[in-house]
């Protein structure tokens, strides 16, 4: 039966001693010596003996302590600390190539923090599916290089660190992010949801919402779904070949989007939807895309011709009140 006791404890702190606990995230485990209780006690006992140690569970976040059976965990408090989980989508910045990986940062400020994306975790051009090789290698920063923004998947979590291992292997829903908009957001404030790719401004403009609190927001990309469906039906004796003519057809639609100049209103909708969502961050709302669509229509009515009038704090005010109540 999981217990609902909870308490708050610092970096640091001890948790648990002796071994009637599991490991959960925010914590690690120490281990401590233990010594005998007097000179005497020292002359009966061998060197074994002496070096026996207990473990305990140290809190290495500040948080609020979980008990689930014997699972221990601390969910942090801060809501600018990214909580990482399995298939949650995120979006970080490129900082360094390695042999076969690249270093992705998936955090800002104090809270900043490295991911792991593998080369095995990312398509190949063409989406041609094979072992990579040592030119693979050498010829990464043609995928990504220093500075480029990715969206991607967490695949894996490191059960001694915590650390994040992430892929893209989705062409229609991850990879490199281009002529777009970065706006940064508490992680707290993301919910996470059954799909994290949205639509806004009647289908004009893209959001892409990373639980890590990175959101992206682009011109919608060109949609030609019945294209899709033709080429999968005339194929569906060759799953390769249709794999291949549909990573073909994906390239071709982001290439054109990146190539393809944002015309002024389409900047005018990016930057107020970017406003939306800054405005629900500076009263900690919920940015989710319901609250968004509101918050961008009350502006459209309210402050028509000056987008920048909606980030005044009494405006800000005024456009998340209905939200509050």
């Amino acid at each position: 039966m999981a217990s609902t006791l909870t308490h708050l404890v610092v970096p640091g702190q001890i948790i648990a001693e002796g071994d009637d606990f599991l490991r959960g995230h925010g914590t690690y485990v120490e281990a401590t010596p233990t010594s005998s209780s007097s000179p005497e006690d020292d002359i009966t006992l061998n060197d074994d003996d002496t070096k026996k140690s207990r473990e305990r569970l140290v809190a290495s976040v500040a948080g609020r302590v979980e008990r689930v059976n014997k699972l221990v965990s601390v969910i942090p408090v801060s809501s600018s600390f990214y909580h990482g989980h399995v298939g949650d989508l995120i979006i970080g910045r490129i900082v360094s190539v390695a042999n076969t990986r690249w270093r992705v940062c998936i955090g800002s400020g104090s809270s900043s923090r490295l991911a792991q994306l593998p080369l095995s975790g990312v398509h190949l051009p063409g989406g041609v599916q094979r072992v990579r090789t040592q030119q693979d290698s050498r010829e990464m920063r043609q995928l990504f290089t220093e500075g480029d923004l990715v969206c991607a998947e967490v695949h894996n979590i490191g059960s001694s660190d915590g650390s994040l291992s992430l892929h893209t292997r989705s062409l229609s829903r991850y990879g490199k992010l281009e002529n777009g908009c970065l706006i940064i957001v508490p992680p707290s404030l993301i919910a996470r949801r059954k799909n994290h790719f949205c639509s806004m401004a009647d289908h004009q403009i893209s959001l892409l919402l990373g639980t890590n609190g990175y959101i992206w927001i682009q011109r919608a990309l060109p949609h030609e779904q019945q294209q899709n469906k033709d080429n999968s039906n005339d194929d569906s004796n060759n799953n390769e070949k249709t794999s291949l003519l549909l990573a073909e057809h994906q390239e071709k639609l982001n290439k054109q989007h990146k190539e393809t100049p944002v015309l002024p209103d389409e900047r005018l909708c990016i930057a107020r939807v970017r406003n939306s969502i800054a405005c629900l961050s500076k009263v900690h709302l919920m940015v989710k895309p319901e609250n968004i669509e509101l918050v961008y229509k009350q502006s459209q009515k309210t402050f028509a011709n000056d987008v920048a009038a909606m980030l005044h704090p009494d405006n800000i005010i005024l456009l998340t009140r209905p939200l509050m109540k």
